[in-house]
């Protein structure tokens, strides 16, 4: 009883607030109504149309009179039939049926722009919906689409899968230009092949297909890039720079074709010299995609969709570059092209003012290592039979390039400077196969001039020097390993990837030490006896160590003529020798005896100093820092005051940048060398982020420069992996870096860097787009006012900071506020030495010896071409190998008239009836300079090309401008 009045009483109460409810809604429902009615007359209507967007599409239809009005929005209501009208002229039906719409109907073009009203109305003419819009007139656009699958050597997977996968890449994309052979022009597919490293691949694994890709390729269906891969080109040594450039022509005069495009993904930023080796190798077009968000400073901010011409440092040539919107990526976005992606783009560059009449996107599929996206061929067929504006095409790279050149050439800006680049921080991450790799290239360019000195008539090993080249370069591409390389570390893919990665660097490494040996070798070895090389283009004067298992027989040497030479017993075990005057491209050769050794020298040591009659080097008892370097007798201390003095140690954990670490005071300061050849104190402590540090500051006899050696032993950064909770991106899991600086007291002096086949000043030579908060330099960095200056040389570490510690990002970085915008006047360097600052790609720790060498050299007033032979001394030293019966190289087989120039390659030519030389005008200065031949002259002297043909034919005396390059054939 109880229980059914109480259902009544309830039920009862939820009528009565259900019947309010309705009243309420009846309400709202009159009131909305009103809002979408003709007229306050009009019955209340049950009907609303909501228009979300109202958007006239910027293109024109194939009738040549029409355009697309799309509309989109919503609609509650019983379904009846709308009419629009722009500006009181009925343009279409809508067919409106409840929920969503979306429709398209064609307005009229116009000739200029003009404001219009729409307006959409039901029955009775009641105004449903209104919007003012703007038509504008429909631009005339070709938009190429280039086609390429983004090539990254590992990251997605190990780096054999990726060979195979971007092989059978260029496979399909072969099978769909045969399939889309029939297609209207612009549909038919082409394809872009983003690295000439896909060609080894194919040819080595497929040479069955040669035929079919050489068709493609005179077709234009198929287009070589100029590059090997997507490299960080900073991290390049001059050389191995040029001969990256080169892999894609060589290439294309084997298949007959010219190779004109270089093609780079991916990475931000690209050091001068690329441009150099580019026009070297016949580029003249640069088709450039970094990533889309990523570390990239301020790249697409400065130069997406602003297409300019770039000029080798020498000021005598320039390359076209076009930085594509979105980078390499808007593929991986959109997925297809659509009218709203089209029509965004469109409206993006008539906001940006664009001026030209074509544009050109890449589409690299949907991911990296991507596979050609067929759909994409009936996409642009329909696009192009429904539209007249914009055209799309379907191109290779160099399509839009030329089409730009020949219509707009005179209206391209031109820029001169150094792009400087952002990502080859990652190699920091991996320091001891870093400083491997960079005395790899150098090794290699010195043992092709040994080749042409001592093995001429030798068949040059061709491919065992392009093996090692290659090695080289696969280390310097931007793929350091897998995406998940910091969020898991241990994982067998991070694992797997790194160690195909660091292969390249030994196997490099290995290749250029044995052909090297192989170079020197000879039938009958001398006992006792070695032979120091000369592979640079000036006489040599250096102290060189001959290793012990060399020099057995005793500690002293002779010379040619019996004449005892400065030597000295180290503590490693080797002898060391003071090797004078070694002629350019030559040799002398020494005896090892047990006589009593030459102990003549001015190099001493003793407890916190080591001088010679050049310079007096002093230390700070309680950090171990150099505190004092003074230069002869005009007692300049080349040291800031107030500093803490030069090879500062400093550890940063996390982004506790205001909480740098250093050694605890007091260290272990020792003579370890006393002297008088090679004297030097050896600096031994504890460091934060190490097991040990040790810091050598050596000192040879009458040597107007020194040397420190850093050897630390480091401790393991702990990661915390994702599958554990760890953040990658979080600064306080694990990350951390090492630092040495050296602030230097020049009053008043500015910072030249070495980079390859340039110089750069911080500020006044990069162009927008630049990365300011490090640098990657080549061989040196000098600073310098009018009277004096110092020149540093950083041998196994590249990246370099300016007037402190500036490289402060850690993880994704996508903001481009984050970076620094501009490099305050400064004498403070700061070698960046180690870190894992970055969230993916490259390594999360390193662990274990590792060493770091800085060479020092104050002068008197500077000179560029002092500065270039000093860091050509110091990254390619004498070289020192047992004698074997042949006459030592004691003339120069060539001679330079001009100090100003220096050779940076000599070799055997590949085709065996010659050698190549390439001269480098390293003062800045417009040079002519005679070649002056010793023993019988060459026949005949050419200019050359990476193909190593026969150009011009010169006479005795080059001209070079200021950074230039001149590759001369000699037979």
């Amino acid at each position: 009883m109880t229980r059914h009045v109480l259902y009544r009483v309830f039920n009862a109460t939820v009528r009565r607030q259900f019947k309010r409810a309705l009243a309420l809604l009846l309400l709202l429902s009159f009131a909305l109504g009103g809002m979408f009615s003709a007229s306050a007359a009009e019955p209340a209507a049950k009907t609303a149309l909501e228009i979300k967007s109202l958007r006239i599409l910027p293109f024109l239809t194939k009738d040549g009179q029409t355009q697309p009005l799309a509309i989109n929005g919503q609609y509650h209501g019983p379904q009846t039939t709308a009419h629009v009208q722009v500006d009181g002229k009925q343009l279409g039906e809508l067919r409106l049926t409840e929920g969503p719409i979306s429709s398209q109907l064609q307005i009229p073009c116009v000739a200029s722009e003009t404001p219009a009203e729409v307006i959409v109305t039901g029955a009775n003419n009641a105004v449903l919906a209104k919007a003012e819009v703007v038509r504008k007139p429909i631009r005339q656009l070709t938009i190429y689409v280039v086609p390429h699958s983004h090539v990254d050597i590992g990251y997605t997977e190990l780096q054999p899968k990726i060979e195979a996968k971007q092989t059978s890449n260029l496979l399909t994309a072969l099978d769909l230009i045969e399939k889309s052979k029939n297609n209207p022009p612009g549909s038919q597919y082409r394809w872009t092949v983003e690295a000439a490293w896909t060609i080894d691949n194919l040819m080595r694994d497929h040479p069955e297909k040669a035929a079919a890709l050489t068709h493609a390729l005179k077709n234009h269906a198929v287009e070589l890039d100029s590059a090997f891969a997507n490299m960080l080109t900073a991290l390049c040594r001059p050389e191995e720079l040029l001969r990256c450039y080169a892999w894609g022509t060589v290439y294309g005069a084997q298949f007959g074709v010219p190779v004109k495009s270089a093609m780079i993904s991916d990475v931000p930023g690209y050091t001068w010299g690329t441009i150099a080796s580019q026009s070297a190798a016949g580029v003249k077009y640069f088709s450039i995609g970094p990533n889309l968000l990523d570390r990239i400073g301020t790249t697409l901010l400065a130069w997406e969709d602003r297409p300019f011409y770039w000029q080798t440092p020498d000021g005598q040539h320039q390359v076209l570059c076009w930085a594509s919107y979105k980078g390499y990526a808007w593929s991986h976005i959109i997925k297809v092209i659509s009218e709203p992606t089209v029509a965004d783009y469109v409206e993006r560059l008539e906001k940006m003012q664009y001026p030209y009449d074509l544009a050109m996107i890449r589409w690299s599929g949907h991911g990296d290592n991507a596979v050609p996206d067929e759909p994409l061929i009936d996409t642009i067929k329909q696009w192009n039979e429904r539209f007249e504006w914009p055209k799309l095409r379907i191109s290779i790279v160099s399509e839009p390039f030329e089409q730009l050149e020949k219509t707009y050439h005179d209206k391209l800006p031109v820029v001169k400077g150094d792009w400087t680049p952002y990502w080859e921080d990652g190699a920091g991450s991996s320091a001891l196969e870093t400083a491997m790799n960079r005395a790899t290239s150098e090794r290699l360019v010195a043992a092709e001039t040994l080749w042409s000195l001592l093995q001429p008539t030798k068949s040059f090993p061709v491919q065992d020097f392009r093996a090692a080249w290659r090695n080289a370069m696969l280390y310097s591409e931007h793929t350091w390993g897998a995406h998940c390389s910091i969020s898991e570390p241990e994982n067998d893919l991070t694992r797997g990837q790194w160690d195909y990665k660091r292969g390249y660097a030994t196997a490099a490494d290995e290749g250029s030490r044995k052909l090297l040996a192989n170079a020197v070798a000879g039938e009958a070895p001398l006992a006792n006896a070695v032979d120091v090389f000369n592979t640079n283009s000036w006489p040599r004067t250096d102290v060189v160590e001959i290793p012990k298992e060399l020099s057995t027989a005793g500690d002293c040497v002779k010379d040619e003529h019996d004449s005892t030479v400065p030597s000295q017993r180290l503590a490693s075990g080797n002898l060391a020798l003071l090797a004078s005057n070694v002629p350019a491209f030559g040799s002398q050769r020494y005896h090892v005896s047990a006589d009593t050794p030459a102990k003549n020298g001015d190099a001493n040591a003793d407890k916190m100093t080591v001088k010679n009659s050049a310079l007096s080097i002093s230390l700070d008892p309680a950090t171990g820092n150099v505190r004092e370097c003074v230069r002869g007798s005009d007692e300049t201390n080349f040291v800031a005051p107030q500093s803490k003095g030069l090879n500062d140690y400093v550890f940063i954990e996390g982004n506790h940048f205001d909480q740098p670490r250093r050694v605890p005071p007091s260290p272990r300061i020792t003579v370890r060398e006393p002297g008088p050849l090679v004297a030097s104190l050896s600096v031994e402590s504890d460091a934060p982020g190490c097991k040990k540090l040790t810091r050598e500051i050596r000192l040879v006899a009458a040597a107007d420069s020194f040397e420190i050696v850093d050897l630390l032993d480091k401790s393991r950064a702990i990661v915390k992996p994702a599958s554990a909770g760890g953040n990658s991106q979080d600064p306080n899991n694990g990350k951390e870096a090492v630092h040495f600086t050296f602030p230097f007291n020049v009053p008043g002096g500015e910072i030249r860097m070495d980079i390859p086949w340039a110089v750069m000043q911080p500020e006044k030579d990069q162009i927008p787009g630049s990365c300011k908060n490090w640098f990657t330099v080549g061989r040196w960095v000098d600073v310098s006012n009018a009277d004096t200056g110092v020149t540093w040389a950083p041998l196994d570490a590249p990246l370099v900071q300016v007037g402190g510690i500036t490289a402060t990002l850690i993880g994704s970085q996508k903001e481009p506020d984050a970076w620094q915008k501009h490099v305050e006047p400064s004498q403070m360097l700061c070698s960046w030495a180690m870190n894992n600052y970055w969230h993916t790609n490259y390594r999360a720790y390193q662990e274990g010896p590792t060493q770091f060498r800085y060479a020092i050299r104050p002068h008197g007033q500077p000179s560029l071409a002092d500065a270039q032979r000093f860091g050509i001394e110091r990254s390619q030293p004498l070289i020192v190998a047992a004698a074997v019966t042949r006459k030592p190289l004691d003339v120069p087989r060539l001679k330079l008239a001009s100090s100003d120039v220096v050779v940076t390659a000599f070799k055997p030519a590949n085709d065996g009836t010659g050698f190549i030389l390439r001269l480098f005008a390293a003062a800045g200065k417009d040079v002519d300079v005679p070649l002056a031949w010793q023993g019988a002259s060459p026949k005949a002297v050419y200019r050359s090309d990476p193909l190593e043909s026969k150009g011009e034919k010169l006479d005795s005396t080059i001209h070079l401008p200021a950074w230039g390059l001149a590759t001369l054939r000699i037979e």
